[in-house]
């Protein structure tokens, strides 16, 4: 306690900054830490959260040390300042000193008036082409996040892929959208609102972006994401522009936050299209049926002759192939409200040991694990790799892991490699059953199950990732699968589903063009 003193209210803080010799901000969510900003203009080393606002001058190694939200952290955190001499310290706060001068006053009016007299100018010129920005979580490292902008760009025309500014992460153009004729700039409010400034209007293109089955902080974080998308559509509205989203899953719904910022984008909308017959029902009550349509998800749409170069094209012998290779995709539920850590560690247990058994019984198989989810947050490298060294263990020539591959179409050909599939991400059962494997569905979240029924899986070939499910029932749902059973096939033919991922493109299309939206087409 001596080491720790409350000063109280304080109506000016500088003095207290001046003497300490770092800033510490561990929050879970921020509006926009301004103390942050005061603590870097007074020159201290930032220890603190990639938190809204933060995250544009806290750069780890530069201004200082970026931290998680979590006890161990936070003590990773300070470790790492305390090791640092007085020199480096210093070095760090000169730094981020030096990069909080860009929002003084004076640069704060520059940059506005040079703002409004670029719009002035180019309000003057001829009226462009219209132009999208296109929206999503892009750039998180995420093969079916990948796959649905790419599959827009694959089946668009050169065109409308100009039409096309992605935003992403980081403001990096993805390596798969190369040569296409899309742009990319980053996900931050002054870049977003220049482009909005000029734009027809803004897409969602696909994703589950509106549910709530997240626990703790990982929920808040959520809460963040989907104001984001609520915000930009009705500064959007507020513009007058367009605002479409494009092959959305939603739900389930636990919480009144979640349902009524999901009420409010829908009411904004000029026009929602969903992937799924569920996710269909449980937006009807909120949005007009003549604004909305049934279609499929845009990763369908990497397939098929419309895809040209940038696409691929599925093996005509897919179906008949026999490899010995059982593909898999493992993603941790600890995060999950409908998991948590003791069910992730149960269940991931018993299904090491079914694919050991499965292993031993059977010595034709081969396993290969895929990193769907890759970078650090909530990605899936951590539990494939524990998964992969329990099965090295028995028979290291039997086991593979596919890392995480920015560019779509490779994990997709990797895929098409595999005699049969076990899904638990939700966009590697989407390339899987474009690839005509027969599969299981580890359904840990309700969108999974929604797609089993969407493309016409048997409920046979659905697994609860729960406690419930034991090494015996997982050992025979793997056997099954293998042998090739009809209830792992799905029943929707993939020209059915691309037909209706074309959908998704109509809408853009006749946006595009300024026709009704539209499609006389509403449920199956």
């Amino acid at each position: 306690g001596d080491h720790v003193p409350f000063v109280g209210r304080q109506s000016d803080v500088r003095p207290y900054l001046w003497m300490a010799d770092g800033f510490v901000l561990p929050s879970v969510y921020e509006t926009f830490s301004l103390v942050t900003f005061e603590a870097a203009a007074a020159g201290l080393p930032l220890i603190a959260t990639p938190v809204y606002g933060v995250e544009e001058i806290l750069h780890d190694g530069c201004t200082g040390i970026v931290i998680d939200p979590t006890a161990n952290g936070l003590t990773y955190g300070l470790s790492r300042f305390l090791a640092l001499s007085s020199e480096e310290r210093q070095a760090l706060g000169q730094r981020a000193q030096h990069q909080v001068r860009a929002y003084d006053k004076k640069q704060f009016v520059a940059s506005w008036r040079t703002f409004y007299s670029q719009c002035q100018r180019e309000g003057a010129e001829a009226t462009p082409a219209p132009k999208w920005l296109v929206l999503g979580h892009y750039g998180g490292h995420n093969t079916g996040d990948d796959a649905m902008p790419l599959g827009l760009a694959a089946a668009s025309g050169p065109s409308q892929r100009k039409q096309m500014v992605v935003v992403t992460k980081d403001g990096a153009l993805p390596l798969y959208l190369a040569n296409t004729g899309v742009r990319a700039i980053p996900a931050r409010p002054r870049a977003v609102l220049a482009e909005l400034w000029h734009a027809h209007g803004i897409v969602v293109g696909g994703g589950t972006h509106f549910h709530d089955d997240y626990i703790g902080w990982r929920y808040l974080r959520h809460t963040r994401y989907m104001l984001w998308f609520v915000g930009i559509a009705l500064l959007t509205k507020l513009l007058r522009k367009q605002v479409l989203w494009l092959s959305m899953g939603f739900g389930p719904f636990f919480r009144k936050p979640t349902r009524w910022l999901t009420r409010i984008g829908l009411r904004v909308c000029d026009y929602v299209t969903v992937r799924d017959e569920q996710s269909y029902r449980d937006i009807a009550r909120w949005i007009a049926p003549a604004r909305m349509a049934l279609t499929f998800d845009l990763a369908a749409l990497l397939i098929g002759r419309e895809s040209g170069a940038v696409g691929w094209r599925r093996p005509r012998d897919s179906a008949a192939r026999k490899t010995g290779i059982l593909g898999i995709s493992a993603t941790s539920v600890q995060h999950s409200k409908t998991g948590g850590p003791e069910v992730d560690a149960l269940f991931w247990d018993r299904f090491g040991q079914s694919l050991v058994t499965l292993l031993t019984d059977q010595p034709h198989v081969r396993v290969r694990f895929f990193v769907i989810r890759g970078g650090t947050r909530d990605d899936d490298t951590a539990l494939t790799a524990l998964l992969s060294h329990r099965l090295a263990l028995h028979d290291a020539a039997r086991v593979e892991v596919v890392p995480y591959d920015a560019n779509p179409t490779a994990t997709l050909g990797k895929i098409a490699e595999c005699e049969a599939f076990v899904a638990t991400r939700f966009h590697s059962g989407v390339l899987a059953y474009l690839s005509g494997c027969p599969l299981l569905f580890l359904t840990y979240h309700r969108k999974v199950f929604d797609l089993a029924k969407e493309i016409g899986l048997s409920e046979q070939a659905c697994l609860p990732l729960c406690a419930t499910t034991t090494e015996a029932m997982l050992l025979t749902k793997l056997t099954e699968l293998l042998i090739g059973a009809d209830h792992y096939r799905p029943t929707l033919p993939v020209s059915d589903a691309l037909a209706r991922a074309r959908l998704n493109l109509e809408v853009f299309e006749r946006a595009s063009r300024g026709l009704s939206l539209g499609l006389g087409y509403a449920e199956s």
